[in-house]
């Protein structure tokens, strides 16, 4: 079974491991200080996903806030990460990670709720009822819910 829950500064050694994979990263330091402080940040998610008590994978995002043009009306939630260990991966855990992450941008009166992705992960979010579209990112889809359509 597949439990999702916030994370805490205890549990950066298992992350990091997922990080590395995904490269693009600074020192092990520096993500280290920035998860610590972002564990306990309102405007910031880290969610882990477990099975048998072992994290398999992580989402991390942000509420933008208010907009400074529009208020509230287009005001926007980033999921920046979604990563699940390959070899945990088509078992629900992706699923309930993205599906935690909607929950608390809508709990957070968020209008539209998006993230970009690889194109390997289109298959995914097509599932869960969400098309990707080409931007200015070719390889990396931009996929958006707009809670108030």
């Amino acid at each position: 079974m597949i439990t999702v829950r916030k994370l805490n500064p205890d549990d950066f050694d298992h992350i990091w491991p997922m990080l590395e994979e995904m490269k693009h990263i600074d020192s092990k330091e520096q993500v280290h200080e920035r998860f610590r402080m972002f564990c306990f940040r309102e405007d910031w998610f880290l969610f882990g996903a477990e099975q048998n008590g072992k994290i398999i994978g992580y989402t991390a995002g942000q509420d933008y806030g208010t907009d400074f043009r529009s208020g509230d009306t287009h005001r926007e939630c980033k999921m920046h990460d979604l990563f699940v260990f390959p070899e945990h991966r088509r078992q629900g855990a992706g699923k309930a990670l993205v599906e935690a992450a909607r929950e608390w941008a809508r709990s957070r009166s968020v209008r539209y709720f998006y993230w970009y992705a690889s194109k390997g992960a289109i298959p995914f979010y097509e599932k869960l009822g969400v098309t990707g579209v080409e931007n200015s990112h070719p390889d990396h889809p931009y996929f958006e819910v707009d809670f108030n359509a």
